[in-house]
């Protein structure tokens, strides 16, 4: 997600910019309103797209005075004039004193546990915030409907990702205003019955990350093995494999086991 900082005299604000849209800035009824003499009514339009390979966001100005990014001024009257914006830029609308800093926050969604009516219904709202992975690890954000314990929940826990319900998009949407703060994540984290949940389960907490570190665990089949490799990585474990290849030291320890079990 873009965003758009205003450096005013009076209070830094800032406008959080959905992509594939299209927002107005000027003196009037615009989405960005400034109180200048020197911004026209309809100054300059904000244009995000994020149906590329990467997510662009363009100036076009359409004034007399003209807008300035990175001190270089672009006056487009009638016509327009475009200019590609990157991180760190700086633009300034009319000859007032009030800048806009250009940032980019990224937000990557991965699902989980979802149906396809979900996927149906909010696909176009999710390419409006962000990007979509299959990957937990390239992931800002998960979405769960209820919750629910499955292998991406586990990595998005380990690895301190933001785990929010569809209640979360609906609450971004929902927002009127270009500088109205994203809503709190953990106001909208999935509910559910499940015995292991608590206030604080699905909260951040880096200490997962070595959660099973100077651990090693035994695998015995190599579908255990794909199922649970990626978990115990990711918490700092370590395991060895008892199957495929003659491990004295897994023999061993596979024979104990079976003893303490056996008795």
């Amino acid at each position: 997600m873009w965003l758009l900082i205003s450096n005013s005299i009076e209070a830094s604000t800032t406008y959080y910019i959905h992509h594939n849209s299209t927002y107005t800035i000027g003196r009037n009824t615009c989405d960005i309103k400034l109180d200048d003499r020197t911004v026209s009514r309809k100054h300059a339009e904000i244009i995000s797209s994020n149906k590329g390979s990467q997510p662009t966001l363009v100036l076009v100005d359409y004034s007399k005075f003209g807008s300035e990014v990175n001190g270089k001024r672009y006056i487009g009257k009638e016509k327009g004039e475009c200019v590609n914006l990157k991180q760190g830029d700086k633009i300034q609308i009319g000859t007032g004193g009030d800048f806009f800093e250009v940032q980019y926050n990224p937000i990557v969604f991965c699902t989980s546990g979802i149906t396809e009516e979900e996927k149906t219904k909010y696909s176009e709202l999710l390419s409006k915030l962000g990007s979509m992975t299959n990957s937990v690890l390239q992931c800002t954000h998960l979405i769960l409907s209820t919750f629910k314990v499955t292998h991406k929940l586990l990595i998005a826990l380990i690895n301190s990702k933001l785990i929010v319900s569809w209640d979360w998009i609906d609450a971004v949407m929902q927002r009127t205003n270009m500088n109205t703060p994203l809503p709190d994540p953990f106001l909208y984290t999935p509910q559910g019955n499940h015995p292991l949940l608590t206030p604080t389960t699905l909260l951040p907490n880096i200490a997962r990350s070595t959660l099973f570190q100077e651990t090693t665990f035994v695998v015995f089949d190599k579908e255990t093995l794909d199922s649970l490799q990626e978990v115990i990585s990711s918490a700092r474990g370590e395991f060895v494999k008892s199957y495929g290849r003659a491990d004295p030291f897994v023999n061993d320890f596979v024979q104990v086991v079976f003893r303490w079990v056996s008795s």
